[in-house]
Parts: C-alpha cells; sequence; structure tokens
C-alpha cells in the first residue's frame, strides 16, 4: 500500500461559541472558541509529522488519479483524546473514512483550556491526499 504525503494545511478554531450534546459528554458544551486553543504533542509541525507518517491513501482509489482534500473538525476532550471528526466540506467517504482512522488513533494533545480549565474544543485540520504524494504542493 503506498503512503501518501499529507499536507496539514489548515487548522484553526471557530470563533463563535456553541453548545451541542454528543452521546459520550452528555449536555456539555463543546468550544469554538478559547483562551488557550488545544495542541498536538510537539505542535503544528509534529502534527504535519504525523499525518505524513501516518494517512495512507485509499487502496480502492489507487489508480484513479484522484487528488482531494478532506476538511474535518475533530473534537478534542478535555483528557486530550479526540473523539472524532465531522466533515467540513464534500469528500469521498474513503478519504473521510481514512482522515477518521487516522484523527481517533491520535496521541492525546493538550486540552483547550477556557477561564484556566480544561474544556471540549473543536480544532479543524485538513488534509491533502494525492495518489503519488503531495510533496511540494
Amino acid at each position: 500500500m503506498r503512503h501518501i504525503t499529507a499536507i496539514f494545511l489548515l487548522t484553526s478554531i471557530y470563533f463563535q461559541a456553541q453548545a451541542q450534546s454528543n452521546n459520550s459528554e452528555k449536555d456539555e458544551v463543546i468550544f469554538t472558541t478559547v483562551g488557550t486553543p488545544p495542541s498536538f504533542p510537539g505542535g503544528q509541525d509534529s502534527l504535519k509529522t504525523y499525518l505524513k507518517r501516518h494517512v495512507v491513501y485509499p487502496q480502492a482509489l489507487l489508480g484513479s488519479g484522484i487528488k482531494e482534500i478532506a476538511f474535518v473538525k475533530l473534537i478534542v476532550e478535555k483528557d486530550g483524546r479526540i473523539l472524532g471528526i465531522e466533515n467540513m466540506r464534500e469528500c469521498r467517504r474513503e478519504f473521510l473514512d481514512e482522515a477518521e482512522r487516522v484523527a481517533v488513533n491520535m496521541p492525546r494533545w493538550s486540552p483547550a483550556k477556557h477561564a484556566g480549565k480544561p474544556v471540549r474544543c473543536y480544532y479543524v485540520v485538513a488534509i491533502k491526499f494525492c495518489p503519488e504524494g503531495c510533496a511540494g504542493e
């Protein structure tokens, strides 16, 4: 199976706070604006390296020549776990499945903090999929 180069294109925290419910964290707010955003261990360069090493171009699409960018919204829990992802833009299911596999297997992040306390927070990541690797793009 060919490994692809996943380029970390975008990370952002939304600008408006909103409350949402989740089955595992009933009625708890998921912040979009926080005092201290969540961070991947080692920072953004480490996140980029993690994605390059762990994202695999879907086998079913090899030979198709399809390039895609999966924009996904992660939920970073209070303990730094990644609960799951939401699709932010139309994207092939195979790419979303791979993005989710990689995200939920990430090491624990440093959680977001609001008023000095750990909170649940959204974090957006864009992952570029290229069948022959995305180096230089």
